[in-house]
């Protein structure tokens, strides 16, 4: 049985794109509608939304809802679709007849569900929450792990 055709290899690819394209455009075009002032130095590791919305001069208020919503929609489905794939696969595994086999297919999950956790937790850490929640210094540590220790 084959489950991934083309029209479904089609639909995934257009949508993984419209997505992609549409949760980076949307913010950039609303990061560029704000002012910013004299001081333009970035207290951060490289160029990213929380930091540039301390900078602004403007109010960022509906700037971070729409961040909000975005990041909280965008995660919260790919978190669902990555669990949901982790069960089919933990069902898959203990469909496996011998112990053995078991534990050695759980031990090599384990560490891909550990970075997943590692990832998702730092992402939803950095983005779904209001902008001036966290230091600055406490968003660099959160930065560096999902973009360095994953």
């Amino acid at each position: 049985i084959t489950s991934m055709t083309a029209k479904l290899y089609t639909l995934l690819f257009v949508g993984s794109w419209v997505t992609g394209v549409f949760t980076g455009f949307l913010p950039c075009l609303m990061m560029y509608r704000l002012h910013f002032c004299s001081y333009n130095l970035i207290d951060h590791f490289y160029c990213d939304i929380p930091p540039l919305l301390k900078l602004s001069c403007s109010d960022t208020t509906v700037t971070e809802v729409v961040i909000f919503i975005l990041s909280l929609l965008v995660l919260s489905s790919c978190f669902l679709l990555t669990l949901v794939s982790f069960l089919f696969i933990i069902l898959s595994i203990l469909k496996i007849p011998s112990a053995s086999g078991r534990r050695k297919t759980f031990s090599t999950c384990s560490s891909h569900l550990m970075v997943v956790a590692i990832y998702y937790s730092a992402m939803i850490s950095m983005y779904v929450r209001p902008t001036s929640s966290l230091s600055s210094q406490l968003n660099k540590g959160v930065s560096v792990l999902y973009t360095v220790i994953t």
